[in-house]
């Protein structure tokens, strides 16, 4: 209970910082129900890689009125006018794999000052569809799965399934609460898994979360899973027959310490494209995983800690260039978004490739096309003004100098 009301307080904290205009000067917070002029700015919209220099973006209600140069846009005399000078202004990001309730210290008000205007919560409370329907009416983006389905309990947060009965009930009560995802976890049998599945198609549910070692990523694949978190399951299947290390240690695939077999790899991403399958590998997470003795035990081996890495970015690379969809997540604080977003490029992404991740592809995911992810007239007016340019570098992304969402004007400042 505590946790939870820690949460409300933060959550009514974040709407109140977007709206409040309790500071003084011309650059304050201010409603969506005004109108914002950001002058003489550099617009990267997003639906196409290039910069529009010296740019007027008038937003009147929370979406975004008008975009053109500077000469040919008529501010209103009321505007709240924001200086874009040598600044860049972006889509607002995106972090598809966040924990509303982690930690004590979660504040969703530190999302907005990190950009992300649009948040995933993989692991969800009744408060949280409060939670949704706030943030819709405010402008940001809230979309959340409910109690992870386990089949082995890891944290008093998993809802333990054994029975594939016990798994179709579960999911017809997340449905009737109005989540928007079933989260599958680890450690599910393949005859739990197939049930949860075929009920939420039955039911009109995407599913999300972890592949078991149970399932693997071909069968994930095959029955229809919506998006795979962490890039589990896939190592199971990519392992090379021939491998000197295969029967070594079972828990290496865990950390994606493998040999792979480059043939699999390529067949693996096409099918994965091909079923319309998303994956949000939290790059930065698996990098940093030391939440268990055992990953303690891995990720203190150089050799184990570098073949998982290398092997993430290899088959990050490979989806991307088979057309599978991507997208960023953190599994972590709000401020890890740019260090995932780094880690893309890492991989072999381009800086426009890692943004688009970022802000169209989540836009895509949540069937809002229309309503986020580009710059474009009509949209809602959740946007990032940074200092440098993120298509020279992406480390860019970090140089926040304000961000609204739906509207709302906040500085980085505040």
């Amino acid at each position: 209970m505590k946790t939870t009301c820690h949460f409300v307080a933060s959550f009514l904290l974040w709407f109140a910082a977007v709206a409040s205009s309790s500071c003084t000067n011309s650059q304050t917070s201010n409603s969506a129900q005004g109108v914002i002029a950001i002058e003489r700015v550099s617009v990267i919209p997003m639906n196409s890689e290039r910069v529009l220099g010296s740019q007027t973006v008038i937003v009147r209600n929370g979406r975004i009125d008008k975009i053109g140069s500077d000469k040919s846009v008529d501010i209103p005399d009321d505007a709240l006018r924001i200086d874009g000078t040598g600044k860049y202004l972006i889509p607002g990001l995106s972090d598809m794999h966040a924990h509303a309730r982690r930690t004590e210290g979660y504040r969703p008000e530190d999302y907005l000052h990190q950009g992300v205007t649009v948040v995933r919560n993989m692991q969800g409370i009744s408060a949280h569809i409060t939670y949704r329907d706030n943030a819709l009416e405010n402008g940001a983006v809230f979309r959340t799965a409910g109690q992870a389905l386990a089949g082995y309990k890891i944290s008093d947060n998993h809802r333990i399934i054994t029975d594939p009965q016990e798994g179709r009930v579960a999911v017809r009560e997340q449905v009737a609460a109005g989540y928007d995802y079933i989260k599958v976890y680890s450690f599910l049998t393949l005859d739990v898994y197939n049930a949860i599945l075929d009920e939420a198609k039955m039911l009109g549910i995407p599913v999300v979360g972890h592949v078991s070692d149970n399932v693997r990523s071909l069968h994930a694949i095959a029955s229809g899973q919506s998006s795979f978190e962490h890039l589990y399951g896939y190592f199971w299947d990519l392992e090379a027959e021939a491998s000197a290390i295969k029967d070594q240690w079972v828990p290496r695939r865990l950390f994606h310490a493998v040999e792979i077999d480059d043939h699999k790899l390529e067949g693996i991403a096409r099918k994965t494209a091909a079923a319309g399958v998303w994956n949000c590998p939290t790059l930065w997470r698996k990098d940093n995983h030391l939440t268990s003795p055992l990953a303690r035990e891995a990720w203190n081996d150089p050799e184990l800690r570098e073949l998982g890495h290398s092997n993430r970015m290899k088959l990050v690379k490979a989806l991307h260039e088979a057309g599978a969809g991507l997208l960023s997540g953190t599994d972590d604080k709000a401020h890890r978004i740019h260090d995932e977003l780094a880690l893309f490029v890492e991989a072999g992404l381009t800086p426009y490739e890692t943004l688009k991740i970022a802000t169209v592809n989540a836009a895509v995911y949540l069937d809002m096309e229309n309503e986020i992810g580009t710059i474009e007239i009509g949209k809602r007016a959740n946007l990032v003004l940074l200092a440098a340019n993120p298509l020279d570098n992406i480390e860019n992304t970090r140089t926040i100098v304000g961000v609204m969402a739906g509207g709302n004007w906040l500085p980085s400042s505040e």
